[in-house]
């Protein structure tokens, strides 16, 4: 039987020219003002194509690629190729930050783009009646490559009860396809919110430091090292010597 050529060419032809698509989800974000806001922007299929990020209704582009337009040293784009995310950053929020941004790859239709609504919100009073808000993270400082990653971050709030995870600086998400989970849990009582990151299948790229911010811009960092299973079997053997050792075993015993 022949090959079927015609299939195979177009196959080959629409993989190559495949259409981006958005992994990310529009939304609104709130962050208090002076803060740092992270819009994400996660697309797959960028091929040569440009991002271009732009706050509406301005014509103008904020970056386009890695370039920035404004002179704004505020504004920064934190892309990494493993995760497909090209993430507008703005440090030291003002009021006049507040309104909707554009996340788009130019196309003819015009269809490709993403609107993230970004709101900021005067800081909350200080409560002398309340203590300050607290953060806490844990997890485990060494684990092994296929294990599940699994780190904890509870925070005390004041204002809004939420909590954002990055890693080596770059904000993380839920997704499927890169076995990430992220599930909060919430307390009125003692207003707290608890976070769990959970990572399946942990490779030696997942070493490096997690933080978690809350929505108070309370900060916690974790460093995490994935050992191979080389590296883990030298760690059991050290263990073991150690443990040996202590235990008076091993010692050269000297004759007066």
């Amino acid at each position: 039987m022949k090959p079927e050529i015609g299939r195979n060419t177009d196959y080959g032809y629409r993989r190559r020219h495949q259409t981006p698509r958005f992994k990310s989800t529009s939304g609104n974000i709130s962050f208090y003002v002076g803060a740092t806001a992270n819009l994400s922007c996660v697309i797959e299929n960028l091929g040569a194509r440009h991002v271009i990020w732009r706050k509406l209704p301005e014509e103008s582009p904020i970056t386009v690629g890695e370039t920035l337009f404004p002179q704004d040293d505020r504004f920064s784009v934190n892309h990494n190729s493993e995760r497909n995310n090209w993430d507008l950053s703005i440090q030291d929020l003002t009021f006049g930050d507040t309104g909707t941004y554009e996340c788009q790859v130019p196309s003819k239709d015009k269809t490709i783009r993403q609107h993230i609504f970004l709101r900021v919100k005067a800081r909350p009073k200080e409560d002398k009646t309340e203590p300050p808000p607290v953060i806490s993270i844990s997890g485990p400082a060494l684990t092994h490559v296929g294990d599940t990653l699994v780190i904890k971050c509870s925070a005390t709030y004041i204002g809004v009860a939420s909590i954002d995870w990055f890693f080596d600086g770059y904000l993380l998400q839920s997704s499927i396809e890169e076995g990430i989970s992220i599930k909060d849990r919430f307390s009125s009582v003692s207003k707290t919110i608890h976070s769990t990151l959970q990572i399946k299948k942990a490779t030696m790229s997942s070493s490096g430091t997690y933080t978690c911010r809350s929505a108070d811009q309370y900060v916690k960092e974790y460093r995490i090292t994935v050992l191979s299973d080389d590296e883990k079997r030298a760690y059991e053997d050290q263990i073991i010597t150690t443990a040996y050792l202590q235990c008076g075993y091993g010692k050269t015993k000297v004759h007066a």
